[in-house]
């Protein structure tokens, strides 16, 4: 069986705003592709031994997006296919926006806002430093801001609102077995 590879780079990147589900679904994706699984929130944590939350109460906003990017672009520079998740505001990043293009096929797991935040309030997970008490204010805000960039380096958009991880990792895999 030959290894599907992009045109570009041999990785299958997802990105999306916080909530998208770009973790769940990467590790399915990774799963049904038998590939890695590099998760940029994953790879933060084990790299410097800090939570995002913690680097962000110690560094600011952009000193943990500085380390975001940092930690992105080593797992983008790994020669063998993975499918890596992409921390959600890494395309303010220039370089970064640049790598992904380079980096193989880019799939943005896009949902409305409401869906976003419903599923940070359900989700219990601590890692969302910037949402708080109020995911939606926040998502709104951050919209603005993201999506055009995500939509800029998409090769494929895969809305998620009302599906399932099985049913979303599924649509992955069909447009990236197609574009390749």
């Amino acid at each position: 069986m030959q290894a599907v590879v992009s045109k570009r780079g041999p990785h299958l990147v997802l990105v999306g705003m916080m909530g998208a589900g770009k973790s769940a679904v990467g590790r399915e994706v990774a799963q049904r592709l038998d590939r890695p699984f590099r998760d940029n929130d994953g790879l933060l944590e084990m790299q410097t031994g800090h939570t995002a939350e913690e680097l962000l109460a110690r560094d600011g906003e952009s000193g943990l997006h500085r380390w975001e990017a940092a930690v992105l672009i080593g797992a983008l520079n790994m020669e063998t296919p993975a499918v890596v998740t992409a921390a959600a505001g890494v395309v303010l990043d220039e370089d970064c926006c640049a790598r992904l293009d380079a980096a193989g096929f880019v799939v943005w797991l896009r949902a409305r806002s409401a869906t976003l935040a419903d599923r940070i309030e359900h989700s219990g997970e601590e890692h969302r430093p910037f949402v708080a008490d109020q995911p939606g204010a926040v998502l709104e805000r951050l919209a603005p801001q993201r999506e055009p960039r995500y939509a800029t380096i998409a090769d494929a958009i895969v809305d998620t609102d009302d599906l399932s991880v099985d049913v979303i990792a599924n649509e992955v895999v069909t447009q990236f077995r197609a574009a390749s």
